[in-house]
């Protein structure tokens, strides 16, 4: 019943980021850094678009009179994320975090002249 309402990725590669049809064999041709962040770029976009359709079918149903519980029964959602979809003017961003510098960051440096140096 979900797919009434949402588009599916475009990438039969890219569904769930976890494929391994034609994606797969055209990463292992490639071990182009520049490529990957290509993918996941188009994988993001997809899934931009999967949580964008999602969220004006629930924005639909709601105008349809149906109850938030309906609703995320329909989509198997939380009843919460309805709400959050229903409050929000547009589609919810997702938020990323900044990364967490590691213990071993701030010696970065100093590594490769401490291996030359016959240090482990």
């Amino acid at each position: 019943m979900l797919h009434q309402w949402i588009v599916e990725p475009s990438s039969p590669g890219l569904a769930g980021g976890r494929g391994h049809g034609d994606a797969a064999a055209t990463e292992s041709n490639c071990h182009c850094t520049t490529s990957a962040l290509m993918r996941a770029e188009r994988a993001r976009a997809d899934h931009r678009t999967y949580r964008l359709a999602r969220h004006e079918a629930v924005v639909n149903l709601r105008q349809q009179s149906w109850s938030f519980r309906a609703i995320a029964h329909h989509f198997d959602l939380e009843c919460i994320i309805v709400r959050r979809f229903l409050r929000a003017e547009g589609i919810p961003e997702r938020a990323f975090r900044a990364p967490v510098p590691g213990l071993i960051d701030p010696l970065r440096p100093h590594l490769p002249q401490r291996w030359r140096n016959g240090y482990s």
